[in-house]
């Protein structure tokens, strides 16, 4: 059926509408999907599910059809018509043109941004455009006029439409990431605030065991990432901001250090930690939350929770390039598969930190497990993403935080 086309709706209140359905349905995970499922692969599924497929004309594979058709000429002046108020008809011409497209049909009748007051004209059907033209003379060149100014108005409209589109479908990924991570956050406050209440938590009855993937029309649908090991408990996994606030209370410790260079440069690599284990555990009070720290080996600094992992710092005195890089080789052999945030403590006691510090991030990128640098907002620090030592996929966050307590005790350490 010939419809007025990019007119019907509003294209951007089907994207919020769209983006709303999306944001609903993540949000209604089940704690047994988030936890045990691979996040890179959630992402990939609820992108493949939600992209906005943007249109596109096959103009090298057009087809055409001719018919013939009854046109009405009563408001034709040049001819002499008695009644103009009844239709009256005459043998003509029609010319199909079938345009083969991809992307969303809907697409076809929404209104971008940008648009103009002059409207193609159009039949939409699954896999093509049918655009018409009606004509009573056989002049081939006024029908190729006719139909090359009908397809380039609608090749400009499909150019606002698509431009609109790839703001959301470029944004696509990160929404979802950060649907997913705070679905996570979620359940993570749920599980603490039921552990802390000190009772087990009844089991409800019938239970779909269970997920079914939604139906949804598209020529290919995408299927959620299986879990990997279903019967595992929710792991406990630190979230950013307690995250931000252990390295602020270890920054503010080593700053003390810093400006007592006298008591702490003698200091051995396990008498430091001490020192950091004693703040942490009067900052952060295990007991009462389930999470406690402490330590294993010489240098380890470790949140725990349920005899699980959840945050482990490694104190190191700077010794050059091979020691970081095999430090944090250890550190990796450390973490689980799960989301884990780490961090490594490095104390300079050469003159030249500055020079050290320049050190720190190509040292850090030769790793092979690196991925990417992050910024950071301390001037001695520095933040990184690797990948697990058994995934390429799952990415961590590791913290290096510098901090200078000369050997000598004599030299003023100078605070901006």
């Amino acid at each position: 059926m010939k419809e007025i086309l990019f007119y019907k709706y509003d294209l951007s209140s089907m994207i919020l509408e769209h983006e709303k359905k999306m944001s609903n349905e993540i949000n209604n995970l089940d704690q047994n999907r988030i936890f045990n499922s691979d996040g890179t692969e959630l992402v990939e599924y609820f992108s493949s599910l939600y992209e906005i497929i943007p249109l596109s004309l096959d103009l090298e594979n057009i087809t055409i059809e001719h018919s013939e058709v009854d046109i009405d000429v009563r408001n034709d002046w040049s001819r002499a018509i008695r009644d103009r108020s009844q239709p009256c008809y005459i043998k003509g011409n029609r010319i199909s043109y079938f345009i083969p497209y991809t992307g969303d049909k809907t697409l076809f009748f929404c209104r971008a941004s940008t648009y103009s007051s002059l409207l193609p004209y159009g039949d939409v059907r699954d896999t093509e455009i049918l655009i018409s033209i009606d004509t009573l003379d056989y002049a081939d060149e006024k029908i190729k006029t006719s139909y090359n100014s009908t397809v380039s108005n609608i090749l400009q409209c499909l150019g606002w439409i698509n431009k609109d589109l790839s703001g959301f479908n470029n944004s696509l990924k990160d929404k979802i990431k950060s649907l997913i991570d705070q679905r996570k956050e979620k359940l993570n406050k749920n599980i603490s605030l039921i552990n802390n209440l000190g009772y087990p938590l009844r089991r409800r009855e019938n239970i779909p065991k269970n997920y079914n993937v939604p139906t949804i029309k598209k020529k290919i649908i995408p299927s959620l990432p299986p879990i990997k090991h279903p019967n595992l408990p929710p792991y406990p996994v630190l979230d950013l901001s307690a995250y931000e606030d252990i390295l602020t209370t270890i920054t503010n410790m080593s700053l003390t250090m810093e400006r007592s260079p006298k008591t702490f440069s003698k200091l051995k690599e396990e008498e430091i930690r001490d020192h950091f284990l004693m703040v942490l555990n009067s900052q952060f009070e295990g007991a009462a939350s389930g999470e406690t720290f402490n330590y294993e080996g010489k240098t380890d600094i470790l949140i725990r929770e349920k005899n699980k992992n959840i945050f482990i710092a490694e104190c190191k005195f700077w010794k050059g390039e091979k020691v970081l890089l095999d430090t944090i080789t250890q550190l990796l052999g450390y973490i689980s598969w799960r989301d884990t945030k780490t961090a490594i403590l490095v104390f300079n006691k050469n003159k030249d930190f500055t020079n050290v510090l320049k050190q720190i991030p190509e040292n850090v990128k030769s790793h092979p497990y690196y991925i990417k640098q992050l910024p950071y907002k301390i001037d001695t620090g520095f933040r990184f993403v690797f990948h697990h030592k058994d995934d390429d996929e799952k990415e961590l966050i590791l913290t290096i935080l510098l901090f200078n307590i000369p050997d000598k005790s004599d030299i003023t350490i100078e605070l901006k």
